[in-house]
């Protein structure tokens, strides 16, 4: 009985410690257009923006499921394309991101994110 409330805590420190590990999401938004692109992306209530960003440009947030309000949202701007898209929803990315990354990229037909190790077309622009 004494052991067991010994490794008690250490067992509740060990559980608090992976559960908040496991819960950040990193999410990159990369542009592959022939074109500079304009991201305004808000997370978790923080603006993470780039203007004119060229191509081959990798804008990057991490999303904490931890906090309030998980998601994260961008507007994407480049010419006559524009877009406003969820890259970030705590009840579909944990499931469809690869190896526990968002890896999106912006290519003229639409948005595409990295799926069982692929890039698929999740969003067409508007």
């Amino acid at each position: 009985m004494n052991s067991f409330k010994f490794y008690l805590p250490i067992l509740v420190l060990l559980q608090i410690l992976t559960s908040s590990l496991a819960t950040l999401y990193p999410v990159s938004v990369a542009n592959i257009l022939n074109a500079p692109l304009t991201i305004h992306c808000i997370a978790q209530g923080q603006n993470v923006s780039r203007d004119n960003a060229p191509a081959g440009f990798v804008l990057n947030m991490s999303i904490d499921t931890n906090l309030a309000n998980p998601t994260a949202t961008c507007q994407l701007s480049s010419g006559n394309l524009q877009g406003n898209f969820v890259v970030f929803d705590p009840s579909k990315e944990p499931n469809r991101c690869f190896n526990g990354r968002c890896l999106w990229q912006a290519r003229p037909d639409g948005l595409y994110l990295v799926i069982n190790g692929q890039f698929s077309l999740v969003y067409k622009w508007p």
